[in-house]
């Protein structure tokens, strides 16, 4: 015990001794400010500055706590105000050299700062200056931090002091001019600076106001996240998190100069050097009134099998409520349940009167559970409900398999298609738990049109149910089919939804050759089939949006070959289109940054990207979609249903950390066999490899690896990689290739580890 104090004492002392010269500088009022290190540019490389997509760096001493962004879009004039909070954690005054891009594509005409309730004067550098301090800072190895180049210009500021401990809040407030083209407008915000870059953020707030936008349609951001409601005055645009990395930037585009009805409609696309261009095209229906669109039918199939007793019966019949609560007076409602047997509790399809509403209500209010699960007894019961005409939708929910009848979901099918050979129902199956036959609900809804929702083990149903048919409204447009005058190829989806009041119809693929082409959208409006034809202009070149537009493409693609092998579709459908198929989705995770679980051990630090085990143990995972049932089968299907997703909103990759567990947890038994990086070792667990697990980071407009300390572009063969040209960041070759790069790029050349890439028709490796 006294030697436990002894130890405790000097510990003490020797702490309190190395604090008191900090504060007698403190206290003696130093004149010399502490410069916070984030922002000192000589140290940068020192401190190991690291971009977003890569783990955050450890907090600085002055760190930026709180980020609102507000603007107000008026016409084509926009009004931005950044608000940022920065702390001080350290015991010393700090000062605080702030540097951070303006807005790109539009004259800035005004510019305001404001800290702490004073305003100040900043230094704002045009665009020819502002290129030059950034190839300046690029050149000799200090990282701004500038995930992209503005090229509009720089703006500059000190903030001294910033109080030991305590907290200083700048506000810059400017307004620009926004560019139209083809009747598309790019609202793009930067937000990256070197006071923020790659740190969590305690708080983050974005909002865009539009108003007097004539003819405004469509708007859509390609960050996940992002909400948008209109309005009778226009819209808002919504986004908020904590605890998060910094945004790059805030980007959104709007369509102007639609109709004030139908689809509105507008295309963004990217085509590099020598390479087939991408495209996302986006349909969304422009206000209408109610008395417009047709009515609709929702039948709701409700499991009461045994396995639904308690707490999930009560749920359903709730969501089943909400459901019937939700539809209009000229919309109609059946009711089945299933169990041992099948039963009707509506004569047909009802309208939604106010005595039916009542009468079903009560129906679904006497629903028990007890039994097997008689599936397809539920489905045909549905489909005797089914009226002749007009949109009619099956909102089926279950936790289990179905124990007799038709229980594979080919015969499933068949069953509905015999019964509905016009196709009109749509089938929206909702599963219940890790016990659902998780491939059986998707097939079966997919062929019908429709798809699948799954909720996990202690989620609200009701929830997750009344929350999708909120948003699917009213039908605009069924059944649809697109084509363009354009040579365009690789669509996703591949099998389009149901166009609905509210949402947004995302389409992506590949093209040919830029220039002036008409996409055409087909389909039912109500009884009547009618097309939309949009001429759009697709890009001969790059633009600032390829990056997110090329990843977006690449999501859909290997979310619709995860659905054909998972199904066994099309090219699935045989050994030799499952290995064709296999290369493409091991090619695409490499290529674009965009792991799976059956693509993860890419992420190990010490597995090469170009090992020739690469494609066995891609498809040696690959072999767990067999699962049907249980927890892997659940997140299995959950992963493939983010990365299609459903809405253009909710497409965001999964952190690799999940993608490692879940590689690990894929095995049925306690052993997974993986072989390392080329040993041929087996590995307990699905580990793949001895490094760090590390993420895919997005440099410019490509994707890069950390491989053994090398940051390696994730495209390139082993021949490319072995035949780099080498260039050290000092003398003229370095310059010279710094110039051919554009500037959005030249983030390639301020990385603090040696970085391989192709550019200019070579493979460079560039290191200090």
């Amino acid at each position: 015990m006294l030697y436990l104090t002894i130890a405790f004492t000097a510990f003490a002392l020797s702490f309190l001794f190395r604090a008191m010269p900090a504060a007698a500088a403190y206290r003696g009022g130093a004149t010399r400010p502490a410069i916070g290190d984030a922002w000192d540019f000589g140290a940068a490389e020192a401190l190991g500055y690291t971009h977003r997509g890569q783990n955050p760096k450890p907090r600085p001493d002055l760190q930026l706590a709180r980020l609102c962004l507000s603007i107000q879009v008026d016409g084509q004039m926009a009004t931005a105000s950044l608000t940022q909070e920065f702390r001080n954690y350290s015991s010393v005054d700090r000062e605080l050299d702030f540097l951070a891009p303006l807005p790109n594509g539009g004259a800035v005409q005004g510019l305001t700062l404001v800290v702490d309730g004073k305003e100040l004067v900043g230094d704002v550098f045009e665009k020819a200056k502002a290129l030059g301090i950034y190839e300046r800072i690029t050149r000799e190895l200090k990282d701004p931090a500038l995930i992209e180049y503005a090229g509009d210009g720089l703006f500059r500021a000190r903030i001294y002091p910033i109080p030991a401990g305590g907290s200083s809040t700048l506000c810059l407030g400017m307004s620009f001019l926004l560019e139209k083209d083809n009747g598309r407008v790019a609202l793009s915000f930067p937000l990256a600076s070197p006071t923020n870059g790659n740190h969590m953020v305690e708080e983050t707030e974005v909002t865009v106001t539009f108003r007097n936008v004539p003819g405004q349609g469509v708007i859509y951001s390609p960050i996940p996240g992002v909400r948008v409601s209109h309005d009778p005055e226009g819209a808002t645009v919504a986004y908020g998190e904590s605890r998060k990395l910094t945004l790059d930037r805030f980007v959104l585009y709007y369509h102007v100069g639609g109709e004030d009805k139908g689809l509105g409609g507008y295309v963004v696309s990217h085509k590099g050097e020598g390479e087939d261009g991408y495209f996302m095209f986006v349909a969304e229906p422009g206000p209408s009134k109610d008395t417009d669109l047709p009515p609709k039918t929702v039948i709701c199939a409700i499991d009461s099998s045994g396995s639904m007793s308690g707490e999930k019966i009560r749920q359903a019949r709730d969501a089943a409520c909400s459901i019937v609560n939700m539809l209009d007076e000229r919309d109609s409602f059946g009711l089945v349940s299933f169990d041992n047997d099948s039963k009707t509790h509506t004569k047909g399809v009802l309208p939604m009167t106010k005595e039916n509403r009542k009468l079903v209500l009560r129906a679904i209010g006497t629903l028990r559970a007890g039994g097997s699960t008689f599936l397809s007894g539920g489905v045909e019961a549905a489909l005797r409900l089914l009226p002749k005409e007009g949109p009619s939708y099956l909102a089926l929910l279950t936790d289990g398999m179905p124990t007799h009848g038709v229980t594979d979901e080919g015969g499933l099918s068949r069953l509905v298609r015999s019964k509905d050979p016009e196709g009109r129902l749509r089938v929206f199956s909702f599963g219940v738990g890790d016990a659902v036959d998780s491939r059986l609900l998707d097939r079966f809804s997919s062929l019908s049109g429709g798809t699948s929702v799954y909720v996990a083990t202690g989620e609200d149903i009701e929830f997750k149910v009344t929350s999708f048919f909120e948003k699917l409204g009213s039908p605009v447009l069924g059944r649809p089919s697109f084509s363009s005058t354009a040579a365009v190829s690789l669509l996703a989806p591949a099998r389009l939804p149901d166009v609905f009041t509210g949402n947004q119809l995302v389409i992506t693929g590949r093209y040919a050759e830029g220039g002036e082409a008409e996409f055409a959208l087909k389909g039912m409006e109500g009884d009547q089939e009618r097309a939309h034809v949009f001429k759009v202009a697709l890009e001969a070149g790059e633009t600032p949006a390829g990056p997110f537009v090329s990843r977006l493409w690449a999501k859909r693609r290997i979310a619709l070959i995860l659905d054909q092998l998972d199904l066994n579709e099309g090219p699935g459908a045989t050994e030799a289109g499952r290995l064709e198929l296999t290369k493409e989705l091991l090619e695409l995770s490499k290529r674009y940054g965009v792991l799976t679980p059956y693509t993860s051990f890419l992420a190990a630090e010490d597995v090469d990207l170009n090992d020739e085990d690469g494609l066995r143990r891609t498809s040696e995972r690959l072999t767990f979609l067999r699962e049907t049932s249980g927890e892997l089968a659940f997140s299995q299907r959950s992963i493939k249903a983010s990365l299609s997703g459903g809405g253009v909103r909710a497409c965001a990759s999964m952190a690799p950390k999940k993608l490692f567990s879940l590689g690990r947890r894929m095995a049925p038994g306690k052993m997974m066999k993986l072989s390392g990086s080329g040993s041929g070792r087996a590995r307990k667990g699905g580990e793949e490899g001895n490094g760090r697990d590390i993420e895919p980071v997005q440099l410019g407009d490509k994707t890069f690896f950390e491989k053994k300390g090398v940051l390696v572009e994730g495209s390139l063969t082993a021949e490319e990689i072995k035949s780099a040209k080498l260039v050290k960041k000092t003398g003229k070759p370095f310059y010279r290739l710094s110039k051919t790069i554009a500037p959005h790029n030249l983030v390639w050349l301020s990385q603090s580890k040696p970085i391989v890439f192709a550019h200019g028709g070579g493979v460079w490796k560039v290191k200090a």
